[in-house]
């Protein structure tokens, strides 16, 4: 039976600090929604991130496996390497997908790359479209009031966005 693989990449660097509860909001709707669709459908991939760490929270797991984000398990903090995190989050997955699975990767953030060093934004777009030739979609859900300005970094490809926003 196939499956649809849900990676989600949550920003959780300094520049979220404005928007953390949305970001928390943001998150804890879209897990809910998910969970209330049952487990025998879907694997859940949780990446958080900034410049100083990558917390693979959860790896390709039953969605009712996952908690809700809070203030104590969100911590904003450090600088935004998005580019390099979206890859590496496409990375970790692509091991875990077997032929007829869908790949959904969201991408919750303020959309302000400022310190990917080993992936930029020409190279990110060309492995997301490589990712869409194989059936795999992105969703990028912003939190900044122009996530729509900032989504178009991501321009050739399918990424659909939808602007959650915050208050700064």
């Amino acid at each position: 039976m196939s499956k649809t693989h849900v990676n989600f990449v949550l920003d959780e660097t300094g520049s979220m600090s404005s928007m953390k509860a949305e970001a928390i909001s943001g998150f804890n709707k879209y897990l809910t929604d998910l969970q209330a669709d049952g487990d025998e459908d879907y694997r859940f991939s949780l990446l958080l991130f900034d410049s100083a760490h990558l917390d693979q929270r959860y790896d390709d797991v039953a969605p009712s496996g996952v908690k809700p984000l809070d203030e104590k398990t969100y911590q904003p903090g450090a600088m935004t390497p998005l580019y390099y995190a979206i890859a590496h989050s496409l990375r970790t997955i692509e091991g875990k997908v077997a032929d007829g699975d869908k790949v959904l990767t969201v991408i919750l953030t303020d959309g302000q790359e400022n310190s990917s060093q080993e992936m930029t934004i020409d190279t990110l777009k060309a492995t997301m479209n490589a990712k869409e030739a194989l059936g795999w979609s992105f969703m990028y859900l912003g939190v900044a009031v122009d996530a729509w300005a900032q989504s178009k970094a991501f321009v050739g490809t399918t990424a659909y966005t939808n602007a959650i926003h915050g208050s700064g």
